[in-house]
């Protein structure tokens, strides 16, 4: 289920924002900012969010299966 933020602080930037709920690592690799900009028509428009802005946040994708390593060179 997707939420909605309201700007209460100034200064705050969109990234920043979705790193503070999500994580900074998780934030650059699911590209959430490209998500959030894509379901937030006119969000793009201004680099510092102004007060009283809202947006909705994307959900999150699934999460994959880790894959299985497999050693070459281990003694069996």
């Amino acid at each position: 289920m997707a939420d909605t933020i309201t700007v209460r602080s100034e200064g705050l930037l969109l990234d920043e924002i979705l790193a503070e709920r999500f994580g900074p690592v998780r934030t650059r690799t699911l590209k959430l900012v490209e998500a959030t900009l894509a379901i937030n028509p006119g969000l793009a428009a201004h680099v510092v969010l102004p007060l009283g802005t809202r947006f909705t946040l994307p959900d999150l994708p699934a999460a994959t299966p880790a894959a299985r390593v497999i050693n070459l060179f281990a003694d069996s």
